[in-house]
């Protein structure tokens, strides 16, 4: 148990608003009180304790997926709405268990807010609005009460078992390692359904060519991202990134990444300096948090056949001229996001003929690795390029088949590392 959060489990004698509703129970209820300190680090320590508590209560694995996802999201709020001159108070997770629910009280000393009646999702996912819009859905009921220097979230939920016929070790047999698991495992979940909704859901395509794109992670989510947007009549922003780690963490930088390029979009057609805008946004969380992310942006002129890349810290792109013009490797200097708060980027321009196109990429690709332990390597990815622009093909077939490609390569392995490309497939060429 960490040091910072104060624990103290026990029955208590439950004050009116506790109290079971069916008629004879017990007012003796299993309950713990946990206080800790108003930062977000403990907050997230607070609601695990919280849930190591209710495993040695019965709770099922599914209680505890819904319970440690609703009080993160509640200790979070209560963070978000206390002001820094009110930091030093503690705030406070009270549990009671009832024989058909659980009862949480989440206490902060913050400014408070207004609960209203209907939760929408916000757009984009957005911080502001989507822990709140999670507990609404999640809960029986919701009650948020305001008065006496203390703030009181109250959340009900209907207790669950298991499945009928479903075999389970009895939940109060369980070490606390196997809770954390559990709880693990809930959130490489959310991370991927946040993660998916910040992938485009339909990609463009312009007169004159074809786009595909492709997102495979190794776990249950990853830090590879992609996004394709328009500008003007024949110009495309391309975006392939690769946020350092996995898990919610490289889920969530992700995001912020999504959200930059998409309110600077108006620099498109100078991705270097685009880049260099972004890094300083971007700079002061990365460095808080020791990540940083590698970037390759794109800006395109389909009806010219030409391109611009800016690269932080990325690897080539590979580049194929059409017909018999080859394949080549086309890169750009620049170090990767957050390690430098004032980092200019370089540009590089290249083209293609009619037939030809390019392949964006993270590493996941050359670094993928069969049964032996053998890398896919660059070698491979270029003659795969070679000869599958020869074919004609649109983009998106030409995905399926690299997709393909990768999978009998791996074999019987799982990948090691996400998988993320894109591919711009100029108009095949009549023969």
């Amino acid at each position: 148990m960490s040091s910072r959060v104060t624990a103290t489990p026990k029955p208590i004698l439950a004050s009116p608003p506790l109290a079971p509703s069916s008629p004879g129970a017990s007012l003796l209820l299993p309950s713990t009180h946990l206080r800790f300190p108003c930062d977000i680090d403990s907050a997230r320590q607070g609601a695990r304790e919280a849930c190591w508590f209710l495993a040695t209560q019965g709770a099922y694995p599914e209680e505890l997926r819904a319970w440690e996802l609703l009080l993160t999201e509640a200790v979070a709020n209560a963070v978000q709405h206390t002001s820094a001159d009110r930091r030093g108070v503690q705030i406070e997770i009270l549990l009671v268990v009832h024989p058909g629910e659980i009862e949480a009280h989440v206490i902060d000393h913050g400014q408070g807010f207004r609960l209203p009646d209907c939760v929408e999702l916000p757009e984009d996912l957005e911080e502001s609005g989507r822990g709140l819009y999670v507990i609404r859905s999640m809960v029986d009921r919701l009650d948020y009460q305001v008065g006496n220097g203390a703030n009181r979230l109250i959340l009900t939920r209907a207790r669950v078992a298991p499945e009928a016929g479903t075999e389970i070790s009895p939940p109060q047999c369980m070490r606390p390692e196997q809770v954390a698991t559990i709880l693990l495992e809930h959130d490489l979940k959310l991370a991927r359904s946040i993660q998916q909704a910040f992938l485009p859901r339909q990609l463009p395509q312009p007169p004159g060519a074809t786009l595909a794109g492709r997102s495979l992670s190794a776990r249950e989510v990853g830090g590879d991202f992609f996004d394709v947007l328009r500008w003007g009549e024949s110009g495309l922003l391309l975006v392939v990134a690769d946020v350092m780690g996995k898990g919610m963490s490289a889920a969530l930088v992700a995001g912020m990444l999504r959200s930059h390029v998409h309110a600077l979009q108006e620099w498109a057609i100078r991705p270097g300096d685009l880049l260099g805008k972004i890094n300083q946004r971007l700079y002061p969380d990365l460095d808080s948090v020791e990540m940083f992310i590698t970037a390759q942006l794109v800006f395109v002129d389909v009806a010219r056949r030409t391109g611009r890349l800016a690269s932080a810290g990325h690897g080539p792109l590979l580049v194929v001229g059409g017909g018999s013009a080859g394949v080549r490797s086309v890169g750009a200097d620049g170090l990767p996001l957050g390690v430098l708060p004032a980092q200019v980027y370089a540009q590089s321009d290249f083209g293609w003929g009619p037939g030809g196109g390019f392949l964006m990429h993270t590493d996941g690709l050359p670094d993928c690795r069969d049964e032996q332990g053998a890398f896919f390597g660059m070698a491979r990815l270029t003659d795969w390029c070679r000869k599958a622009f020869s074919q004609g093909r649109t983009a998106d077939e030409l995905a399926l088949d690299l997709e393909s490609t990768f999978t009998a390569f791996r074999g019987s392995q799982p990948p090691r590392d996400d998988e993320t490309f894109v591919i711009f497939a100029d108009n095949p060429v009549a023969p």
